[in-house]
């Protein structure tokens, strides 16, 4: 559990990356959804396009980009063009055709689906009521990367105010060894693009304690002769490290 404080606020579309130290695993789940994350402002794809609907809002062509599964991006107008709503790419039922190509369009933007909510056991709260309005993508590290919890506010969402304590819950698997450095980043940005131009706030967390390994574990099958069958009773012991305090609903035992 991460505990927030913004020096600045967070606002509707904004975003918000937690890293955790290296060596930390993020836990995923199946993602629950989709939704649409801005790729250019000012722009349209080159190609094929379809147009689904005119007088929508954002909400309304997301969500029919969203039932169409060759839909990957889409165009929302405004302006001259408000309310427009258009496929981009391919308009065949089936996988969705990459925007390659984004030409300067001054009436539209183009929006990418991106999946959503795969953070496993997330939870927001803000004065104690669990926010529902927002987003967490659990993102794994890559050679270029660290991992990293990545949650966006919708077009809808309140801002995340200033001088709030907000508290973040998410799954993760401590490293084998404990990380030279202990800390967790927190940075905020006004746009969920996560644009370098947009950052708003930029800080770190300690992170917690970690014990060196359980003093001591085992397990066994009863009776031993049905070992590789299935409905056996398995009888696990273990002992925790004298140097970790166990904190009942907080510290958990994962046996896989």
């Amino acid at each position: 559990q991460v505990l927030l404080q913004p020096s600045v606020p967070v606002p509707f579309g904004g975003a918000l990356r937690i890293r955790p130290p290296v060596g930390f695993t993020l836990v995923s789940a199946v993602p629950r959804s989709s939704r649409g994350e801005l790729l250019a402002a000012g722009g349209r794809c080159a190609g094929e396009s379809l147009v689904l609907g005119t007088g929508y809002t954002f909400e309304q062509c997301e969500a029919t980009c969203r039932e169409r599964p060759s839909c990957g991006f889409f165009s929302v107008g405004f302006g001259e063009s408000d309310g427009a709503c258009i496929q981009e790419g391919s308009i065949e039922d089936g996988n969705p055709t990459p925007c390659q190509e984004i030409y300067d369009h001054e009436s539209y933007s183009v929006y990418q689906m991106v999946p959503t909510g795969n953070c496993f056991r997330f939870e927001l709260l803000e004065a104690g009521e669990r926010r529902t309005d927002v987003d967490c993508n659990a993102v794994a590290a890559t050679a270029d990367s660290a991992a990293a919890m990545v949650l966006r506010l919708s077009v809808s969402s309140r801002p995340l105010a200033v001088g709030t304590i907000y508290y973040v819950t998410v799954a993760v698997q401590n490293p084998e060894v404990a990380p030279e450095q202990n800390t967790w980043s927190v940075q905020s940005f006004s746009q969920s693009s996560l644009a370098l131009a947009s950052i708003l706030d930029d800080g770190i967390v300690d992170g917690f304690k970690l014990s060196p390994a359980l003093a001591s574990f085992g397990y066994s099958a009863v009776p031993q002769e049905l070992r590789s069958s299935v409905d056996v009773v398995i009888n696990a012991t273990f002992a925790w490290s004298p140097s970790v305090d166990v904190e009942a609903g907080s510290d958990i035992l994962q046996v896989e």
